[in-house]
């Protein structure tokens, strides 16, 4: 099962919504470590994993335009 998951997200970009939240940091963690392009959105909360390998995105996912972006 770990070499499936490893396979389907190797490479691949996600994005996670909610970034700062329990669930988005740990499914970031997990994320990296099948080796995806993470991209995360960010409110009100300020990044709580701090890599290289994270692209944060400023965004309220509630207007058009933030989606849009």
């Amino acid at each position: 099962m770990e070499n499936q998951m490893t396979e389907m997200f190797k490479g691949k970009k996600v994005l996670v919504a909610g970034g700062t939240g329990f669930v988005g940091v740990n499914l970031i963690n997990r994320l990296l470590a099948c080796g995806a392009q993470v991209r995360a959105t960010l409110h009100a909360r300020p990044p709580v994993l701090k890599d290289n390998r994270i692209e944060y995105v400023n965004a309220e996912l509630t207007l058009a335009q933030d989606c849009a972006r």
